[in-house]
């Protein structure tokens, strides 16, 4: 997510995180990142992983520019059309195929390397930046807007074979957009966004979650399973909640800045944010891992996992006025 850290800041910053961890801010122990792909015409927002191993990458022109799909196989890395369909924010593996989504309300289906829209009834206004859900037959959707007059806590979800609207809590304040939605059944999915909110779905209301310590803004939400959710957020400075099926705790991530993305596999966390920062959290520790100096001023903002790698994907997402939004992928 678009971190509103200025750009004087984040020169300074960068200066601190490079001279404390001796060079990008996502040096430090552990195996190191290789870079795939770097200084992509798109900012690369998402991957996910799919039934034939390979991963889909989703990104692109973010603010109202052209969407940029890939597919990475391990060896090589090709492009997949994507007409007339904006910066796609989020990607979602079922099986052998993913859901897209991103600005002006759009949801793709990917099939192969066809696309195919889905009316989802969301906004044009809004745009989604995260996508979830068990299978082909219950998926949700979630949104908002940085702009006043764009659409805020969007929340669409398909059941019964329809999109349909879901309501916010009450007590979630209407200015709110929500970032991510993850669970890991029909009923039982969290929704993270602005304000600290989080969201709980128990397959019959939709309740926030006041057990949660608070923060100006929650990313991403993703877990291995009900008795172990990770949330990542700042805009400043890291923040980091652990779930264990009962109690919500904050985590301390060494030497981090903002966080922004989070992926969790076999009970391995990795988490990844500004200035390339990637880290694994186990046992209480953070272990920082290493990442090019060439994305070293970059955000990371997907993490992805699979039985044997991880990927990293992100770029400039402060870019403006034409500046280059350098996407890059990482591999472990």
């Amino acid at each position: 997510m678009k971190s509103r850290i200025s750009r004087t800041r984040a020169a300074a910053a960068a200066v601190v995180a490079l001279g404390a961890l001796g060079c990008s801010g996502g040096n430090g122990k552990g195996a190191a990142f290789r870079a795939i792909a770097t200084e992509q015409a798109g900012a690369l927002l998402s991957a996910a992983y799919i039934g034939d191993g390979s991963a889909i990458i989703a990104g692109g022109a973010i603010g109202g520019g052209d969407a940029l799909l890939m597919r990475w196989d391990g060896r090589a890395l090709s492009t997949i059309a994507t007409p007339n369909v904006h910066a796609l924010w989020w990607v979602h593996a079922v099986e052998s195929h993913a859901y897209v989504a991103g600005e002006g309300g759009g949801v793709h289906r990917l099939e192969g390397a066809t696309l195919t829209a889905i009316d989802t009834g969301a906004p044009a206004t809004a745009t989604l930046f995260g996508i979830w859900g068990t299978g082909d037959d219950d998926l949700w959707a979630v949104g908002g807007s940085f702009s006043s007059a764009g659409a805020k806590r969007v929340i669409r979800r398909l059941t019964g074979g329809q999109w349909v609207a879901v309501d916010s809590p009450a007590d979630v304040p209407a200015e709110t957009t929500y970032f991510k939605v993850w669970g890991t059944a029909p009923d039982n999915v969290w929704i993270v966004g602005d304000a600290g909110v989080v969201l709980h779905w128990d397959g019959t209301a939709l309740v926030r979650d006041a057990r949660v310590a608070g923060a100006e803004r929650f990313l991403t939400v993703h877990g291995c399973d009900a008795q172990n959710v990770w949330i990542v957020g700042g805009t400043v400075a890291a923040e980091l909640r652990a779930f264990d099926g009962q109690t919500w705790r904050s985590v301390a991530a060494k030497g981090a800045e903002p966080l922004s993305g989070v992926a969790c596999r076999g009970g391995d966390i990795i988490i990844a944010g500004a200035f390339a920062y990637a880290a694994r959290v186990a046992g209480g520790m953070t272990t920082i891992l290493q990442t090019p100096t060439e994305v070293g001023d970059l955000i990371i903002h997907g993490v992805a996992r699979s039985a044997s790698h991880t990927l990293l994907v992100g770029g400039d997402l402060l870019a403006t006025g034409g500046t280059p939004f350098r996407g890059f992928i990482l591999e472990q």
